[in-house]
């Protein structure tokens, strides 16, 4: 990755310099035109950060080289409109790449969104669980800062849907959902990773302050009310909570499976750490 910048910044300067050495080459009718060659380094450069300011001082410099080099050096006495018509030709073509690059990021990053999103809730799916978990362990042993995973479950959720139905299903889910992202915002990533089962990331989070996290979820699941048509229902939730000791991904996120196993075999509704 690191080579790959060398080069492309290596190709940003070749094209750069590319205009003023063929300047000379052109014919007086043409040679004014050559300085649209400053296009590739201009759309290089935005292509690599696609920000309307990039677009703007990365044009400004290449216009401002053109202007300085045309009255200066090659031509002290052109006529400014020419060299203003010229530069309004190649700012337009700058900014038509410009849009479009623009729109198109925004369609790639809204499909890639999608991709690691959870549809019914809104929340990140596994994908993107276990995408971000390998960079948070990565993260805590560079860092040499702790890091939690709570792995959530709500209790008897499948005799839940098959009692009141998929649709009430899906506000149940909708509904422990509320109350958990509260508590898990903002240091923490909450993700959907299948069913009625829920990972709570949490970077740069002490053992102690997980379990206070997670005590909390507890209670304010188990406290609040959920409609179901005339009905206040009760939800519940089991928690398995492990902090990070050099493990691998796989064995770090079984540590946290296997002390919510354990929170339900106590017989739910409560949180379970793994010792």
């Amino acid at each position: 990755m690191k080579h790959d910048n060398i080069l492309y910044y290596f190709l940003i300067l070749i094209t750069a310099t590319l205009p003023i050495a063929v300047h000379p080459y052109f014919s007086d009718e043409t040679q004014l035109f050559s300085w649209s060659l400053f296009l590739i380094p201009t759309i290089l450069i935005v292509n690599r950060f696609p920000k309307w300011w990039t677009v703007f001082l990365s044009g400004c410099f290449f216009t401002g080289v053109k202007f300085t080099l045309e009255t200066q050096y090659y031509h002290p006495d052109i006529e400014l409109f020419s060299l203003i018509a010229s530069s309004v030709t190649n700012w337009s073509i700058l900014l038509a790449f410009a849009t479009l690059l623009m729109k198109l990021k925004k369609a790639n990053k809204t499909i890639e969104d999608l991709a690691m999103t959870d549809s019914l809730t809104g929340l990140y799916n596994r994908r993107f669980f276990d995408s971000y978990l390998a960079q948070v362990i990565a993260d805590s042993k560079n860092t040499k800062t702790p890091l939690c995973l709570i792995i959530l479950d709500i209790d008897h959720f499948k005799c839940f849907n098959d009692k009141h139905g998929h649709a009430y299903g899906d506000q149940a889910l909708k509904h422990v959902v509320e109350i958990v992202q509260p508590f898990v915002l903002p240091t923490g990533v909450f993700t959907r990773i299948g069913g009625e089962e829920f990972a709570i990331i949490l970077p740069r989070t002490p053992l102690l302050k997980a379990e206070i996290i997670a005590n909390n979820i507890v209670e304010a699941v188990a406290g609040a009310n959920f409609s179901l048509g005339d009905n206040e229902l009760h939800l519940t939730v089991s928690l398995g909570l492990a902090e990070y000791h050099k493990e691998t991904v796989d064995d770090f996120f079984h540590l946290a499976d296997n002390a919510l196993y354990q929170a339900k075999h106590n017989g739910r509704n409560q949180l379970s750490v793994c010792s």
